[in-house]
């Protein structure tokens, strides 16, 4: 990590720990962007007692992970949306001008944004405020501008699948992402992972359900 990064780690450390209260979703990407390691995450997660105590170990393990570890902190604090920790390191003009920012109801949102020359399209619950404005909370996933486009497709093969009596069809959106599609028609976008025990593909908790009378 470059200097420049260490201390602007060093700097917020403080206000980092406490406004990152999702730590393992953030952990969890990093593992997935291969910034650390299994034992690593055994270390972050496991060890120490508090969730305060997770994000200083943490802190103290960017700095010794390459290169690319501030960059893509950043991107893992995005994706799991962090506002507050994005804020914090400056972030926030990003957050604040997307490209694109489209409320499908029922304060879900479709965000495009381009991250180190790549767009991803962010489907998430916001809160929104009295003032009008939103802000993305954790809930909702990324996807692909390809797998994005994809979604129509997707969604009439499920369709088709209830009209033939299987309700328990799914489709796969691309990479780790998975559709269903309920009797109401609402589509629920979920990652899902291997479960060595059952010996397939589960969904996880990390998803967003688009209710019927909330898509456009």
């Amino acid at each position: 990590m470059e200097a420049v990064h260490r201390d602007i780690l060093r700097k917020n450390h403080s206000g980092l720990v406490q406004a990152i209260p999702r730590v393992e979703d953030v952990v969890d990407k990093l593992m997935q962007f291969k910034v650390l390691t299994s034992l690593m995450e055994a270390d972050i997660i496991e060890k120490p007692q508090t969730s305060f105590d997770r994000v200083r170990a943490l802190l103290d393990t960017l700095p010794r992970r390459g290169p690319q570890a501030y960059s893509l902190f950043c991107k893992a604090l995005e994706e799991c949306g962090e506002i507050q920790a994005m804020t914090l390191l400056g972030l926030e003009t990003e957050l604040q001008d997307p490209h694109c920012h489209t409320d499908l109801g029922n304060d879900v949102f479709v965000t495009a944004k381009m991250w180190n020359g790549e767009l991803g399209i962010h489907v998430r619950k916001d809160d929104v405020y009295a003032s009008g404005r939103s802000y993305p909370t954790t809930r909702g996933i990324v996807l692909s501008l390809k797998h994005w486009l994809e979604l129509c497709g997707v969604h009439f093969m499920l369709q088709e699948a209830i009209h033939q009596g299987r309700t328990h069809d799914y489709a796969h959106v691309g990479a780790n992402m998975y559709a269903t599609l309920d009797p109401n028609g609402s589509v629920d976008l979920r990652q899902s992972e291997k479960n060595e025990q059952l010996g397939r593909v589960v969904p996880t908790a990390k998803g967003i359900l688009l209710s019927n009378n909330g898509r456009n």
